[in-house]
């Protein structure tokens, strides 16, 4: 219905205006009207700088027409995408308190990265760490060894079950016979050139692959000082 206008005539009190009863229809029909748009009986109320709404559990939707894009001051959020509009501006999504901010199953509080169903984080591509990796434990998904292309400085200790050098075939194993299977200098499945072994009173240098009958180990004993 088109907006119906109040007749006031030419003049002041010149007769030639709506009378009070049928201006007061007019204005009964306008609001009538206005009361019926989605944007007054939508349950949304609007007051001050707070928009919130009447009905419980009910979205509040903001939806632009075509190409268009819901716009405040220094961010543009169109369709799923979320964009700052300020050259060179941060775009900061924070939590409240202890709350976290959650991306799918991805946890993150203050520097803490988490996953929610408990399984591993993926990192897909490099990454380059220009500061100090802390670490707890390192291996490998598929059980190959994990490969460190340049130099690694350890300066405190290095606990490790085997230590392998590719460079130079130099292995470093546990104790000579850590599990009772090394008995004679034929040495068992899995040594290689390279490998050193110990016990307090030798030395073991492993000079061949294992085969299961040749002698590859070679011992120097050791004295105290």
């Amino acid at each position: 219905m088109a907006q119906q206008n109040i007749n006031i005539g030419s003049n002041a009190n010149d007769g030639t205006g709506d009378d009070l009863r049928t201006a007061m229809q007019k204005i009964n029909t306008n609001f009538t009207e206005l009361y019926a748009e989605t944007s007054v009986d939508s349950g949304i109320t609007i007051s001050g700088n707070t928009i919130s709404s009447n009905r419980s559990d009910d979205d509040i939707v903001f939806e632009p027409a075509g190409v268009g894009a819901v716009r405040f001051p220094a961010v543009t959020i169109n369709d799923n995408a979320i964009t700052g509009t300020r050259s060179n501006e941060d775009l900061t999504i924070a939590a409240s308190g202890t709350g976290n901010l959650i991306l799918g199953n991805l946890r993150v509080n203050g520097t803490t990265i988490s996953s929610d169903d408990s399984s591993k984080i993926t990192i897909s591509e490099n990454v380059d760490i220009t500061g100090t990796l802390q670490v707890n434990e390192i291996n490998s998904a598929d059980s190959t060894a994990i490969q460190i292309n340049d130099g690694v400085n350890i300066s405190g200790i290095t606990n490790t079950a085997t230590l392998f050098v590719n460079d130079d075939n130099i292995t470093i194993a546990r104790r000579w016979n850590d599990d009772s299977t090394r008995a004679s200098s034929v040495g068992k499945s899995g040594d290689t050139v390279g490998m050193i072994a110990w016990e307090d009173d030798a030395v073991y240098v492993c000079t061949a692959n294992y085969d299961g009958s040749t002698q590859i180990w070679r011992r120097a004993a050791i004295s105290a000082f």
